[in-house]
């Protein structure tokens, strides 16, 4: 489909199922790398300003202007590289982290939405707060694996999109949780008949003579 060929690579590295398709991918806030960009074309405005002066000095000023704009640029390709090769991929059936912490070391993460738990975001400090971004955790049944990704703008709308799709991926499943089962069944208290509202009620009872005796 439309997205899968939008986000081909993507599809390719996280090996899509079939019939499963890719509905979003979150990165890092772009604002959140800001300062790095700023030193990388500090490095490389700084030098060309000194260019007359630099290459006046012989061959040590040559190498040493060549040297900053290549650490500027650098510094500049290196942070634009890694903020799009780290990031948390949604799909209808699961949600993949794709993180790489360095160029020779990359480590893909999936969990299907039948394996979450919680999903969680916290937002910290002055300048999260300021511009609204955050980090989102996603917590797997067993608690021993948590998926994690950093400064994602508007947290809360990237976790309520999340569970959306969580929820949507159960209830088309047939899977559902004992608290989501509980509260789909307050609901249609009320809508029940007398009939429907004993047997519940012996069923309950039942129950509750059981674990009385097994007390």
């Amino acid at each position: 489909n439309d997205n899968n060929k939008k986000y081909m690579s993507i599809s390719k590295k996280i090996h899509l199922r079939e019939g499963e398709e890719v509905l979003e991918i979150l990165r890092r806030y772009l604002l959140t790398y800001f300062h790095t960009y700023i030193f990388g074309l500090v490095l490389m405005t700084g030098a060309t300003f000194f260019i007359t002066w630099l290459f006046g000095q012989g061959w040590w000023g040559m190498v040493l202007y060549g040297l900053a704009v290549f650490c500027g640029f650098f510094i500049i390709f290196q942070t634009w590289y890694f903020a799009r090769q780290n990031m948390l991929v949604i799909t209808g059936q699961r949600v993949v982290d794709i993180s790489r912490a360095n160029w020779l070391d990359e480590v893909v993460s999936s969990v299907g939405y039948s394996d979450i738990m919680d999903i969680s975001f916290r937002k910290r400090g002055l300048f999260s707060n300021l511009f609204n971004y955050g980090d989102i955790y996603i917590q797997t049944k067993s608690k021993q694996f948590v998926l994690e990704i950093s400064k994602i703008h508007q947290p809360q709308k990237a976790m309520n999109f999340i569970m959306e799709q969580v929820e949507f991926y159960r209830d088309g499943k047939g899977e559902l949780t004992v608290e989501e089962i509980y509260n789909k069944f307050i609901k249609i208290i009320p809508e029940l008949t007398d009939d429907e509202l004993i047997g519940v009620d012996d069923i309950i009872h039942d129950q509750l003579e059981e674990e009385l005796v097994e007390g």
